[in-house]
């Protein structure tokens, strides 16, 4: 079968576009990766020029040290509180004690105003129950929030060496 031109014209866009919507399909997940980056150029651009064309920097230096300082600002204050949530976790899973008291006058109080004894024990195990499942997916959630800031920062180095 022989096509016109314009059929052809119009099967080639139509193939352009159904391999554009794959490509977006396949790319959904560094769509955050995209928009932070956009975020993070915009709010350093003007330090960016400040840097290059005030103090005659290095584009590369310039660029690399708007990367570290935004690193510490927006990203090292979300990991330390992690960490400190992280720490007070182990603390608390190595002396029970205190959070032992509090759990039976929850418990008492629970059971005598409701009737329903053995109340914080019952949750505790589904809590337990549910946090043994789902910690492979806290780890794979993390692995990738890891990947999305990579792949954000290698964005924003372009970003801001192309200005």
């Amino acid at each position: 079968m022989i096509y016109n031109d314009k059929q052809r014209k119009l099967i080639l866009l139509g193939l352009i576009f159904f391999l554009g919507v794959f490509i977006l399909f396949a790319l959904k997940d560094f769509v955050t990766s995209v928009i932070g980056s956009v975020i993070v150029y915009t709010l350093f651009k003007p330090l960016y020029i400040h840097f290059t064309n005030k103090s005659h920097w290095n584009r590369k230096a310039a660029a690399l040290t708007i990367i570290v300082l935004s690193f510490f600002i927006i990203l090292i204050p979300f990991f330390s509180v992690s960490w400190m949530l992280i720490g007070k976790i182990i603390q608390f899973r190595s002396n029970p004690e205190e959070i032992n008291l509090v759990i039976e006058k929850i418990d008492n109080y629970v059971g005598v105003n409701f009737n329903q004894p053995d109340f914080i024990p019952n949750m505790l195990n589904r809590l337990e129950t549910w946090l043994a499942g789902s910690f492979p997916s806290a780890i794979s959630r993390a692995l990738h929030i890891l990947l999305l800031v990579i792949v954000m920062y290698f964005i924003v180095f372009f970003y801001v060496y192309s200005l």
